[in-house]
């Protein structure tokens, strides 16, 4: 949060908290043995009242494995599927929260960036993402809503991210 000094009555939200910040604060706990949801977190927003709720929790050095499919679900997934688990409540509830406020943009960024090249190659550009995209497979990944016993996140074995060029080298600086 940037805040230098944080009381245990100060409210997390009120310091700048939000809900992606929240997902944060609940992995760090839970990397020191102590643990709430983020529900506890938007309920009792301060150290002080949260602090009644934390329950402890052994840690463990490996990372959790995600949910296996049921079997008539792992039955039913189309070819070039490289992995497939259920989807995740935190990324149900923000699938959710992003198609519920569209307007507003929830979960979606946008970059821009400003390449300076000695020499620009399209060509160039396309094999790059398309290395990045073979290599990453979160750059592969969709959900689907329908059609399964629950929301599954699914990892394609081939995927591209999409790349639109456009020339404007022959216009005028304005």
């Amino acid at each position: 949060l940037n805040v230098p000094r944080i009381g245990r009555h100060d409210n997390f939200f009120e310091l700048g908290g939000d809900s992606i910040r929240s997902i944060a604060v609940v992995a760090k706990a839970r990397e020191h043995a102590m643990e709430f949801s983020m529900a506890d977190l938007f309920r009792t927003p301060t150290i002080a009242d949260l602090s009644l709720g934390v329950r402890a929790v052994e840690v463990s050095a490996e990372r959790p494995q995600p949910r296996a499919l049921t079997a008539s679900d792992a039955a039913r997934l189309p070819d070039g599927i490289e992995a497939a688990y259920a989807a995740t409540l935190l990324q149900q509830g923000m699938i959710f929260h992003a198609q519920l406020a569209r307007a507003e943009g929830a979960y979606h960024d946008v970059f821009s960036y400003e390449l300076e090249l000695p020499s620009w190659s399209e060509t160039s550009m396309r094999e790059a993402l398309d290395a990045v995209t073979r290599r990453h497979r979160a750059l592969r990944t969709g959900f689907v809503h329908g059609g399964y016993s629950e929301p599954l996140q699914l990892v394609y074995a081939q995927a591209r991210v999409p790349l639109e060029v456009v020339d404007l080298r022959a216009q005028d600086a304005d």
